[in-house]
């Protein structure tokens, strides 16, 4: 599914510019009368989960873009100076997050696992604080895109926007997974 049969099926003439908001309301509006225990038709219903998974995600979102408009670029590449630092912070968090998970594991007590507890609760609090940074450089890439959509960025810069965003995108589903392995 591409960029314009995502947009008409969810009636929304520019969904590059919309925010999450706007776009939750739309599908759940399109939901009311494509899915099938409504009435509607699971071949469309299913077209409109491919249209959310591709429009709530804002890399995916700014790609398809591209893409339908034939501004040329590639998803490869390097990330902008601001996210390398970040880079390395995550995949540390991520790693003490996993350690701290095996090492639960292994408790055989109660008391054991009690005694982790605190080390559990600093890394749910950087989890959450590092999610927060994350949220912030995500809205940050999306405030570009009504400058890209007039041709004020370049593609190049445009693309450097799509891989930016796709990493912040899986560093938040990463953390998102190991908050949630620290329960």
């Amino acid at each position: 599914m591409n960029y314009r049969e995502a947009a008409d099926l969810i009636q929304i003439a520019e969904p590059l510019l919309a925010d999450e908001t706007a776009l939750r309301e739309a599908f759940r509006h399109a939901s009311k009368t494509l899915h099938p225990d409504a009435g509607g038709d699971a071949d469309q219903f299913s077209l409109l989960q491919q249209a959310q998974r591709l429009f709530l995600r804002p890399g995916e979102r700014l790609r398809s873009w591209l893409e339908v408009h034939q501004l040329a670029g590639d998803v490869r590449g390097s990330l902008s100076n601001d996210l390398m630092d970040r880079f390395i912070h995550v995949a540390e968090m991520v790693q003490r997050a996993q350690s701290l998970a095996k090492e639960s594991d292994a408790c055989r007590s109660t008391l054991a696992k009690a005694l982790l507890e605190k080390r559990r609760n600093q890394i749910r609090e950087e989890i959450a604080t590092f999610q927060a940074d994350l949220t912030t450089l995500v809205s940050q890439r999306c405030e570009l895109f009504p400058a890209i959509a007039d041709g004020k960025i370049n593609p190049a810069s445009a693309w450097q926007t799509v891989r930016d965003l796709l990493f912040l995108e899986k560093w938040q589903a990463q953390l998102r997974e190991e908050f949630a392995r620290t329960f």
